[in-house]
């Protein structure tokens, strides 16, 4: 079953000196399988599994007495996950719960990446 995701986030953090303010957008396609187990009329089993590609957008800006910057990038995402809904239904109580692994991914380029140079 295709299905089409977008995702908008705003942040902000003031640093004292300089305020900053990050903007991400996320689109992606996704294809998944979904499908559900009835066991005597009352339990349910519903596995699903789904893989997807898209592409995030992120402007962040810096403003400052000092500083005044902005930064936009664009990424190629992939994602992927797993879940499990379990279920119980009679005729006065509905009862059920999920477990879910899913995985969201994009690759910076070489320039851009987070090292921890403290050890």
């Amino acid at each position: 079953m295709p299905s089409l995701n977008y995702n908008l986030t705003f942040l902000s953090d003031d640093f004292g000196a300089f305020k900053g303010k990050e903007k991400e957008l996320d689109f992606s396609l996704d294809a998944a399988y979904y499908y559900n187990f009835v066991f005597q009329n009352k339990f349910t089993i519903a596995p699903y599994a789904y893989v997807g590609r898209g592409i995030r957008f992120i402007n962040y800006r810096q403003k400052g007495a000092e500083m005044n910057s902005e930064e936009k990038n664009r990424y190629f995402t992939y994602e992927y996950g797993v879940g499990l809904h379990l279920g119980y239904n009679s005729e006065k109580f509905l009862f059920g719960g999920g477990l879910n692994l899913s995985s969201f991914n994009y690759q910076q380029d070489k320039d851009n990446q987070f090292k921890n140079n403290s050890l």
